[in-house]
């Protein structure tokens, strides 16, 4: 946490420091053996959601030694200092993905995409394995090339092309048979929007028919987009976010009331810049439109 705490401070990444906060949490901290010149960062990790109250008491066993962090909970941990948002679905290819928690498995795969923090040279990303200092020394001078790195529109995007062979709604989960005849499992986030063919369903997987082959897209908006055509769509313009000279993302408002999200890229054929309030036509591919104009 100290390691984090100090990368994310002088990278400029995260929220600034509060040196009062060690007194805000003052209970919590000598109640969980937090020692003093730990404090400071173990306050700011309470403060903005890095750490939840009852992971202080894990930090070290009944007689007081230190336990050390696994690599899935440094990279929890590090992921919310971040300060990002998380994307709508993953579909980490890692060989031991099931023994990375749930709750833990979007943290995961923020820092895969950022190429912060990846798996071994066998496909594994070792979750329940204990994090060494000099591995996390790595990760933090990632997260300090990050800071100095451009808004990145790929790295917010998932994008797959298959077939459907079958979906667990309990579980979140997707399957997609690829072209090459490998299996793809897509977890989706809990409460997100399913835009099947551009209309939205709220009432979870149970519209997706298998057998169908689609094309699977998401980004950092609580939407997975299924097209099992290319998607031509008209609407009005509610808003336009630039994110960085080669990226915007654009809300909007199809006729029947629903709202979808998508990005403007580099190679998005643009014949007039569209403007908030304007009714538009489009042609997406995944999350990504390809052509917008005026209507």
């Amino acid at each position: 946490m100290q390691m984090i705490y100090q990368t994310v401070k002088n990278s400029g990444l995260g929220h600034s420091p509060d040196q009062t906060l060690s007194h805000k949490y003052e209970e919590q901290l000598i109640s969980n053996q937090i020692a003093p010149w730990a404090w400071e960062c173990v306050a700011y990790g309470l403060e903005y959601g890095i750490l939840e109250k009852s992971e202080l008491a894990g930090f070290r066993t009944a007689s007081g030694a230190s336990v050390p962090a696994t690599r899935e909970l440094a990279a929890r941990w590090t992921a919310k200092a971040l300060n990002r948002p998380l994307i709508s679905a993953t579909s980490l290819n890692y060989i031991d993905k099931e023994q990375i928690e749930a709750d833990n498995i979007f943290y995961v795969d923020l820092l895969n995409r950022m190429s912060i923090m990846v798996g071994d040279n066998n496909g594994r990303f070792n979750p329940k394995s204990n994090i060494k200092r000099v591995e996390f020394a790595v990760i933090c001078t990632k997260v300090y090339d990050l800071a100095g790195s451009p808004y990145d529109c790929n790295r917010e995007i998932g994008y797959f092309q298959g077939t459907i062979i079958g979906v667990n709604d309990q579980k979140n989960k997707i399957y997609l048979s690829m072209t090459d005849g490998s299996l793809r499992v897509i977890d989706l986030k809990d409460k997100v929007s399913i835009v099947l063919n551009g209309e939205i369903t709220y009432n979870g997987l149970d519209k997706i028919q298998s057998g169908r082959d689609v094309i699977i897209a998401w980004g950092p908006f609580d939407q997975v987009h299924i097209n099992t055509k290319a998607l031509l769509g008209e609407g009005t313009v509610l808003g336009i976010t630039s994110l960085d000279g080669d990226c915007k993302e654009i809300s909007i408002r199809l006729s029947d009331g629903a709202i979808v999200y998508y990005f403007l890229v580099r190679e998005t054929f643009i014949q007039e810049e569209p403007k908030k309030g304007q009714d538009v036509m489009f042609i997406a591919d995944g999350v990504k439109i390809i052509e917008i104009k005026k209507q």
